[in-house]
């Protein structure tokens, strides 16, 4: 339920952030909204394929590269939780890592860090796993300060 709900958050963002005067990127938001759409009814390798579109997609310039960034790292979270539940550690690690290549001070990156932890837990890469989970706390850890602070200054 949360997940779903920062989701919303994200597109809602994304679709505020575009001119309505740029039909491509208003094209390219309802392509990922369909993307999550198809792989949250498909559990078949159709729903992974619909994820992975949109990761290989272009992005259109009027579309903020945070906002892209957001957009693409909740698919490929999707996708990587995807291929974790079927078993597929090392395809999830790989997609948590391309992810990763861009990484911001939020949730999605510390939800990618915990995917990619939970990925190499799996294959037995015990310390890195632990790394990965410990820099997910740090992540929080860093969020939950600043949130604290904005609400100490009101």
């Amino acid at each position: 339920m949360k997940r779903r709900l920062l989701v919303l958050a994200v597109a809602a963002a994304v679709v505020t952030g575009c001119s309505p005067a740029d039909p491509a990127a208003g094209r390219w938001v309802e392509s990922v909204r369909a993307a999550h759409a198809e792989a949250d009814a498909d559990a078949s390798l159709a729903g992974d394929g619909a994820l992975r579109r949109v990761l290989e997609a272009p992005v259109p310039e009027s579309v903020s590269p945070e906002d892209a960034r957001a957009l693409r790292q909740d698919s490929a979270y999707r996708l990587g939780r995807r291929l974790l539940r079927r078993g597929e550690a090392p395809a999830a690690e790989e997609v948590a890592d391309g992810a990763l290549a861009d990484p911001a001070m939020d949730v999605l990156t510390a939800s990618l860090l915990v995917l990619r932890g939970e990925a190499r837990e799996a294959q037995g890469e015990l310390r890195e796993a632990a790394a990965d989970y410990h820099e997910a706390l740090r992540v929080n850890e860093r969020l939950l300060e600043r949130a604290l602070a904005r609400r100490e200054a009101r």
